[in-house]
């Protein structure tokens, strides 16, 4: 009896170890399963977030990517412009907002112009003795009179018309003895308008040249900066831009006043007083 005893409790505790055994193996892998689950979602959402790892099929099977292989995100290249506004590159493109309509505002910043000036005017032009209304040069519309001043501008202004123009450049004075008088009060009425003034100084003119039994004391040189003088005050006080023709003049080797009557310039055409003149203008 003791011996089948023994043989039973035996018996039992295999069996107790074959059921604990089976049990453990059975939530080993449970385990694992859970695991790899976990696992695969781990998987797909570091693809997912860092672009690297791998990639799952339309069966949900994880697919290894191939070494080096990275997935990109499109990205959105935006760009401020002048407005402030924001644009995407392409759109930035077709519209020109990259900077190149800035220079053009600065280039045109003095918009329309009405250039007007007297006999030295026309000769940048031409060497000729007659009047010019309103032709176009560059874009400018220039006005030159022989011999005229105040009354000839002012004539000058109300043929363009005050609405065709945003900007009016003056080059007068040499007919003018030295006087100021009328051009200051004119000038501050066209600001007073809304317009943008430019003035340029009165060139010099060589009194060795001049026709004294005529009428050359009327322009020695002494008179011309005198007139700049007055020019340049006015000019400062109402903080208009003056351009020094004056000075260029006398700096420069190739623009000489004419030994014919020592006020006008040569060689004519004198394209380089217009060429400088434009240019201050830019």
């Amino acid at each position: 009896m003791k011996i089948r005893g023994r043989i039973i409790y035996l018996i039992l505790i295999v069996c107790v170890a074959l059921v604990t055994a089976c049990g453990s193996r059975q939530t080993g892998i449970s385990g694992e399963e859970s695991a790899a689950g976990s696992e695969g979602a781990a998987g797909s959402e570091g693809a997912a977030g860092s672009g690297s790892g791998s990639s799952t099929d339309t069966s949900g099977k994880m697919i290894p990517l191939e070494e080096g292989s990275e997935i990109k995100e499109e990205k959105t290249d935006l760009s401020i412009t002048a407005e402030g506004t924001t644009e995407t590159a392409d759109t930035a493109g077709a519209t020109g907002g990259t900077g190149d309509d800035t220079a053009g505002e600065t280039k045109n910043r003095y918009g329309r112009i009405l250039f007007i000036g007297d006999s030295r005017t026309i000769d940048m032009f031409a060497d000729s003795d007659d009047n010019i209304y309103g032709d176009l040069h560059d874009g400018i519309s220039v006005y030159g009179g022989h011999g005229l001043g105040l009354d000839f501008l002012k004539e000058s202004v109300e043929s363009c018309g005050e609405d065709n123009f945003d900007t009016l450049v003056v080059w007068m004075g040499a007919n003018e003895r030295g006087s100021f008088n009328g051009y200051g009060e004119y000038y501050e009425e066209i600001l007073q308008k809304g317009k943008t003034m430019v003035v340029c100084t009165v060139g010099p003119t060589d009194d060795t040249y001049l026709h004294y039994e005529f009428d050359g004391d009327c322009y020695v040189n002494s008179l011309m900066q005198e007139y700049n003088d007055k020019l340049v005050s006015w000019a400062e006080q109402n903080e208009v831009r003056v351009i020094d023709v004056y000075g260029f003049i006398m700096d420069s080797p190739t623009v000489n006043p004419d030994p014919a009557d020592g006020v006008h310039y040569l060689p004519r055409p004198t394209t380089e007083l217009w060429s400088f003149i434009t240019g201050q203008l830019k």
